[in-house]
């Protein structure tokens, strides 16, 4: 993918971001070797002359949930001197995630507020309201239209996660209450971060799942088909709320979500 046509590659601005409605499942692209708009950027940016992988100027962070530890590594990476052995001394960070804590998006805020020379941040989300306004108005918003990306996003997830997304969303309320209940005493055991993390992969299967459906049986996404996609988003953006109920939001969205 060529981005010269948005970003002036012999005069980059401080900060990017980027809406991929595939990002919500690059984790799991990238260990199954798919390409997204993160690998396009790296490949455009070499194809420029500016070193990438391998090169201790670049960094990348693939993190479901971006919270305040990502941003302290990437102060600190930041703040080290620009290796003058590379050809090029532009420091690169590239950070994917589907949600980003408040905490850790403050801590970004005040490193956009002081940004250290050649420091060139490309922020990929699926959603632009996963980032605070403060934050979104100090990058550059580059537009991507990346069908392909899209086309491939359902196959990306395993049969056990579509065969349990389907399953769910064919059942009626009370029997997805039932479901939601096996899911949460499933992870009884389990951390906070692992449980939510799961979650959020669950969430964007739904959605994934849904748009797709839509798609090929070409129903108009009206008032009602947006109000649904919406529901997901806000859920997945309460879930990484320190003591969000996870069980609640799950029980929001069986009651919600159309039977298919």
């Amino acid at each position: 993918m060529d981005f010269s046509k948005q970003i002036n590659i012999n005069n980059l601005h401080h900060a990017y971001f980027f809406e991929d409605r595939s990002a919500s499942i690059r984790a799991s692209l990238s260990t199954r070797g798919e390409e997204g708009i993160g690998d396009s950027i790296v490949s455009w940016l070499e194809q420029n002359g500016i070193k990438c992988v391998g090169s201790p100027n670049f960094y990348r962070i693939t993190n479901p949930n971006f919270g305040i530890e990502d941003s302290h590594n990437i102060k600190f990476f930041q703040s080290q001197s620009v290796s003058e052995s590379q050809d090029s001394e532009k420091k690169i960070i590239i950070i994917e995630a589907e949600s980003f804590t408040n905490e850790a998006q403050n801590a970004l805020l005040k490193v956009f507020e002081e940004p250290s020379q050649d420091s060139h941040f490309f922020i990929i989300t699926s959603n632009k309201d996963n980032l605070l306004v403060t934050l979104r108005s100090r990058m550059e918003y580059v537009r991507t239209k990346c069908p392909e990306y899209n086309r491939g996003a359902e196959k990306s997830l395993s049969k056990d996660k579509q065969k349990e997304t389907v399953n769910f969303l064919k059942e009626n309320p009370k029997r997805r209450l039932d479901i939601v209940k096996d899911m949460i005493d499933a992870f009884k055991d389990k951390s906070e971060e692992r449980t939510k993390n799961t979650i959020l992969e669950f969430l964007n299967s739904l959605e994934t799942l849904l748009y797709n459906r839509y798609k090929s049986e070409g129903i108009n996404l009206d008032k009602d088909k947006i109000f649904i996609f919406e529901e997901i988003v806000n859920c997945r953006k309460y879930m990484i709320l320190r003591g969000a109920s996870v069980k609640m939001l799950l029980e929001h969205l069986a009651f919600v979500l159309p039977v298919i």
